[in-house]
């Protein structure tokens, strides 16, 4: 009988522990997400696509799939009518050399849709339509040859199309003549640490796209910056607050 309850008690103590680390996991995982690059997705609708919260090289000796399992749960917080959160396998491509992640991710479905209705040529011959699910839409993706991938992701990461033209015909010229093409970088500061980047030509940081884009990412760190302030590290009350807040301003761009 002692032991029975000995054994009870462990049990309680090693769940309560457990649900107490997930919760810290959660709290990291959700700032991490609104102080970084995906508050342009979560907050604004400029980024179809975000990462940057969680990642793990698929060939890691540490891959944890208990992690990961761990990790997709928590994604589902971000989970509403409009925004869908999950862990999906990316490939990144340097110097001829494939590095393939899980990483955790989120969408917003609005702007994926509207990407997809911009880019019928695109999207349409790999059966992508604007009701396609995020994951069919990822996973699709991900599995294309290197350039078309790349594309894809361009727009789904939401970067200007004259950037993601660029990036792409500078890649081939790369891939055809090792040449490599020269050029300048456009950087958006958040709250947090990293920000997002992207490549331009040489001399064209001031072109149209860029500067619209700018001007929006420069609202919406405004806005993310006041609730950031009013709800502190409380991360269950700071995203209802960006959820509610966005509800109410679908279009920052029209303001």
């Amino acid at each position: 009988m002692r032991a029975g309850f000995f054994i009870l008690c462990v049990l309680l103590l090693h769940s309560h522990c457990f649900a107490q680390t997930d919760q810290l996991l959660e709290q990291k995982l959700v700032l991490r997400a609104l102080d970084r690059g995906p508050i342009f997705t979560l907050l604004g609708d400029l980024k179809p696509m975000s990462t940057d919260i969680w990642q793990v090289p698929l060939d890691s000796p540490d891959l944890d799939l208990g992690m990961v399992d761990r990790v997709r749960r928590i994604m589902s917080v971000f989970n509403d009518e409009r925004t869908y959160g999950d862990v999906i396998t990316i490939t990144h491509t340097l110097k001829n050399q494939q590095k393939r992640e899980l990483q955790a991710v989120v969408f917003d479905r609005v702007a994926l849709a509207t990407t997809i209705k911009r880019h019928p040529d695109y999207f349409g011959k790999y059966g992508i339509t604007e009701s396609s699910h995020p994951l069919h839409v990822a996973v699709t993706i991900e599995h294309l040859p290197t350039l078309d991938r790349e594309r894809g992701y361009g727009y789904l990461f939401g970067y200007p199309d004259h950037a993601v033209d660029f990036f792409c015909n500078a890649r081939r010229k790369w891939t055809q003549t090792g040449e490599f093409v020269k050029r300048d970088f456009v950087t958006i500061n958040t709250f947090g640490p990293n920000g997002i980047v992207w490549a331009v030509p040489k001399g064209k940081k001031t072109h149209p796209e860029n500067q619209r884009f700018v001007a929006r990412a420069d609202q919406i760190n405004d806005v993310y910056r006041e609730l950031r302030k009013k709800c502190g590290d409380n991360h269950v009350k700071l995203l209802s607050s960006v959820r509610e807040w966005k509800a109410s301003n679908p279009k920052l761009d029209e303001k």
